[in-house]
């Protein structure tokens, strides 16, 4: 019958039925379902309806429904002095969906244009700041806040703090210079008494893991995040929390990093951000790596990376991650593949946190065998990171390059670069910073006795870090020396132990390599077999992880976007891996093996 009407039949028949459900006080949403079937007709109340129902879809993280509403709603259209507002509400919207990035930086920038609201400027240039940033427009981005703060205006204090923590992210990322960076840290003595206050801290705390500071970059990271204030207020979009959390990680502070990125990843998921998904996920997949989870890392990326809309931003990072976890597990011909749609290269955009490019693609060659290329890439990862003023050692570039000299047989000059490596490793001063030059250090070294004392030390403040997997590769380093020195039993002891410590990381690589050596220093050790959790690919092991912690099948399927019967498929295969049969015994089994 409803196909049998003609199309003013329905037009009439939907505006009746909206405005009976409207006089009946009904949902908005359920008005606007017939508003959406109805032509424009300039109705000021139809604008408000779709407007509210609007708002209420995003309340629900449905952004993509928000957009359709908004986008009937300025086709009315809305009276002049309201169109500011719906087209600011509709860039929103479609930012957040992350279907359209160009549309939603065009109908925020009109909205920005058009409003004479002062009090809505600051959030309308937020929102299209990140909105342009989003799309890898980063002076863009800049621009439009410095005009903002450069407008002779009078406004709170705290609204221009907020505008400050925006820009001075952006500055972080790519302009760092010394005059941007004493305007960050002009902020320094802040107490953070406000959100605001707390946000300008996290430039301020990030400033220093520009500068190799550790100590001082973990102290006013976790000032600024500690209390979850800025966290709650700012949510998952807000650039200065991400980089605060980046600052925690590289700082051996992960605890702090993990806490802030469960956050923004439970406020992404509430209000559907693709950038707060994707970016969050791309931090939760760096922690999970830096600490030596592997299997965590690609799992991490992997659903991130799921996300419809993937925004440029996002895109080298999470390759990054993945390629080099996908590297550790020694699957190296989609390592491979990853690494080359990550736009690793020299039209990579110069952003500080899209440099790590540089270092899957050179611990790529690496393993494949191609020690001089692995060298240029790392050398070409140190160019970029002081052009962007970075002098932290998280991404070692020297010793890096110095292991690629090694096995193309220039150890004096692989020597020089550990030297050069160990001011910025000192001067950072973490465990995993100070362990990591020391492991460079042991491996320069000719002499056999002074490389096993030297790796010796590396192992003892590499225990202490973090980094299980740093700790866990220089300990069969250290059998490898031993052998080669003429300590055989000894040798055999440390090569056991990295094997073991090896396979808890899920590096399957190394544990290979472990094996491999044991041998050679004569013992006999049992054929590798892998099984349990160790078995599990990263999908099922992100499945198991979920449905462990509580959630139905549907509700996996929604976080992971994949089917409920993908996520059937992925727990009957994990069963079989694990030995167990039923849901119940998932979270013992899962919590047992220490992941």
């Amino acid at each position: 019958m409803y196909r049998d009407l003609a199309p003013a039949q329905r037009d009439d028949l939907h505006a009746r039925a909206a405005e009976r459900l409207r006089g009946t006080g009904a949902p908005a949403t359920e008005v606007a379902a017939h508003l959406l079937a109805t032509s424009a007709k300039g109705a000021a109340a139809t604008v408000e309806v779709l407007r509210e129902a609007a708002r209420g879809a995003l309340s629900q993280g449905a952004a993509e429904i928000a957009v359709r509403y908004l986008q009937r709603a300025l086709q009315e259209p809305p009276a002049t002095v309201l169109r500011a507002g719906a087209l600011g509400e509709l860039g929103r919207a479609m930012w957040l969906a992350g279907a359209d990035p160009i549309g939603a930086v065009d109908c925020l920038r009109a909205a920005l244009a058009g409003t004479t609201d002062e009090q809505r400027r600051p959030e309308l240039t937020l929102a299209l700041a990140r909105a342009i940033l989003s799309i890898g427009d980063i002076t863009g981005a800049a621009l439009v806040l410095e005009q903002e703060l450069s407008r002779p205006v009078s406004r709170p204090r705290d609204t221009r703090l907020l505008l400050e923590a925006e820009l001075g992210s952006i500055y972080l990322l790519h302009r760092a210079t010394p005059e941007n960076g004493r305007r960050i840290m002009s902020f320094a003595g802040l107490p953070g008494a406000t959100v605001a206050e707390l946000l300008v801290l996290t430039n301020v705390a990030a400033w220093h893991w520009l500068a190799g500071t550790a100590d001082e970059g973990l102290e006013y990271a976790e000032r600024a995040l500690g209390d979850g204030r800025a966290v709650a207020a700012a949510g998952a979009d807000s650039i200065a929390i991400l980089q605060g959390a980046w600052t925690a990680t590289y700082a051996d502070g992960h605890a702090i990093a993990q806490t802030t990125i469960d956050a923004t990843l439970a406020d992404a998921r509430r209000t559907g951000s693709v950038f707060g998904l994707t970016t969050s996920g791309a931090m939760a997949a760096l922690i999970a790596f830096r600490r030596g989870d592997i299997v965590g890392a690609e799992s991490e990326a992997r659903v991130a990376m799921a996300v419809p809309g993937l925004p440029p931003f996002a895109h080298p990072t999470l390759h990054t991650v993945l390629a080099l976890a996908l590297i550790e597990r020694g699957t190296l011909e989609e390592a491979d593949a990853v690494v080359a749609a990550s736009w690793v290269g020299p039209h990579l955009p110069l952003f500080a946190q899209m440099t790590p490019a540089f270092w899957a693609l050179g611990r790529l060659r690496m393993a494949q065998g191609r020690a001089q290329d692995a060298y240029e890439a790392f050398l070409e990862g140190l160019r970029r990171d002081r052009e962007t003023y970075v002098h932290n050692p998280g991404v070692p570039w020297r010793t890096e390059a110095a292991r690629a000299l090694l096995v193309l047989g220039d150890r004096e000059q692989a020597a020089r670069l550990v030297a050069e490596h160990e001011g910025d490793a000192r001067r950072w001063g973490t465990d995993s910073a100070v362990g990591g030059w020391l492991h460079a250090d042991g491996l320069s070294t000719a002499d056999d006795t002074v490389a096993v004392v030297r790796l010796q030390e590396a192992v003892e403040v590499l225990a202490r870090s973090p980094a299980r997997l740093d700790h866990a590769r220089v300990v069969v380093d250290l059998g490898v020396r031993a052998r080669q020195a003429g300590a055989r039993i000894r040798a055999r002891e440390h090569l056991q132990t990295g094997l073991e410590l090896a396979r808890a990381c899920g590096a399957t690589a190394l544990t290979i390599r472990a094996h491999d050596e044991l041998r050679v220093a004569g013992a006999r050790p049992r054929q590798l077999q892998f099984s349990g959790v160790e078995a599990l690919t990263a999908s099922e092991r992100r499945v198991c992880d979920l449905a462990a912690a509580g959630r139905s099948n549907r509700e996996i399927a929604q976080e992971l976007f994949v089917t409920p019967k993908t996520v059937e498929n992925h727990l009957g295969r994990a069963y079989g891996k694990l030995g167990i049969g039923s849901r119940d015994e998932l979270a013992e089994t899962i919590g047992a093996a220490g992941h």
